[in-house]
């Protein structure tokens, strides 16, 4: 009896437990997908591509002068003021000529005494002359009239410069306008005494302005006259201005390393200004096109340059060879490893690894 209960019981056991289903592991969970935003990525474009350098300068009046006082006198009057346009030969300011008028007749009267002794030397001479063939007089006596006669020459002919220095000053008791062009800076007011060579006015002209801006002393080789600037102005938006090259400073500016270059800059409705601070960019060559990426997508270790872009869902790792930077824009020219239109991941993304799953931002 007991051993058909035992052997029931090991029966009944077996069954259960072949009956139970086996126990299968369940698959490791899966990392969920790297879900990459717009700002995450940059798209790989086939667009016109040329090399340019990031400048930056100010805007000087293509044509500008200092008005100076030719003059010592007062000024009787000015009549404009910094901001006003004015034409070729318009009177700007005159000067009261009654100082220089009494200079200039003291002077004149100077030179009529002169004149008469000069006469009265040349008569002299003229007797002496006669008396010496006579023996009236010794040689050394006429020797000597020889000699007040070249002194009063040479008094003349000073006196004379001082007269025609005296005329000078009065035909220039108005200053007129050298070119047309506006009034930049008035330095006098009517009444104020100014001595020879004062500031008197400045004037510009806008209709054509002067870009000067400095490059590396490295990048010479590559600048010539005639390339292409672009430039944006500060107050004007995201407006750009476009100029031309004119001239290369021969010498590089001591202790910085930079060459100055000029570019013109037509501004026939004076829109631009003088001293204004530009940010712009030189273009060394003309555009070609090409495969063009940002210089923030690009990675680099021993192997070489390198991008991470994302394929079928997946980040891979993919050398690539460059060809010109531009600096200006930040951006470089890919000769081989990509094509147009691969998604590039940005730089600033750490820690991700070749192999991860990614997902695109919609497009």
């Amino acid at each position: 009896m007991q051993r058909f209960t035992f052997q029931t019981s090991l029966v009944v056991l077996l069954s259960a437990l072949l009956a139970t289903p086996p126990v299968i592991a369940a698959p490791p969970a899966q990392a969920a997908p790297l879900v990459l935003l717009s700002n995450d990525i940059a798209i790989v474009e086939a667009s016109a591509f040329s090399q340019s350098l990031a400048i930056t300068g100010t805007l000087q009046p293509w044509q500008q002068t200092q008005l100076s006082a030719e003059i010592e006198a007062a000024v009787e009057d000015v009549y404009v003021r910094p901001g006003e346009a004015v034409k070729k030969g318009q009177v700007l300011l005159r000067f009261d000529l009654r100082d220089v008028k009494a200079r200039l007749a003291a002077q004149q009267a100077q030179l009529d005494a002169t004149k008469a002794q000069l006469d009265l030397a040349r008569k002299n001479l003229t007797r002496n002359k006669d008396l010496l063939q006579q023996n009236f007089i010794s040689q050394n006596t006429f020797e000597s009239t020889e000699n007040q006669l070249q002194v009063n020459e040479a008094s003349y002919r000073a006196q004379a410069a001082q007269v025609d220095i005296a005329r000078k000053a009065l035909s220039v008791g108005e200053v007129r306008a050298p070119f047309a062009g506006m009034v930049a800076d008035r330095s006098v007011n009517p009444g104020q005494r100014v001595g020879l060579n004062a500031k008197l006015l400045n004037l510009v002209d806008l209709s054509e302005l002067e870009l000067e801006a400095n490059v590396p002393l490295a990048q010479a080789a590559a600048v010539k006259e005639g390339q292409m600037v672009t430039f944006t102005v500060e107050g004007y938006g995201p407006r750009r201005f476009d100029c031309k090259v004119v001239r290369v400073n021969p010498v590089a500016q001591t202790g910085s390393r930079m060459l100055t270059l000029y570019a013109r800059i037509p501004n026939p409705a004076n829109e631009l200004k003088g001293g204004m601070f530009v940010q712009g960019q030189l273009w060394l060559a003309q555009p070609q096109q090409a495969l063009v990426l940002p210089l923030s997508a690009l990675r680099r270790d021993d192997a070489g340059d390198y991008v991470l872009l994302v394929k079928n869902g997946v980040v891979e790792r993919r050398k690539v060879k460059l060809g010109i930077v531009d600096q200006g824009s930040r951006r470089v020219a890919v000769t081989a490893g990509l094509v147009a239109g691969d998604a590039v991941l940005l730089s600033k993304l750490r820690d991700i690894k070749p192999g991860m799953a990614a997902k695109l931002p919609a497009r």
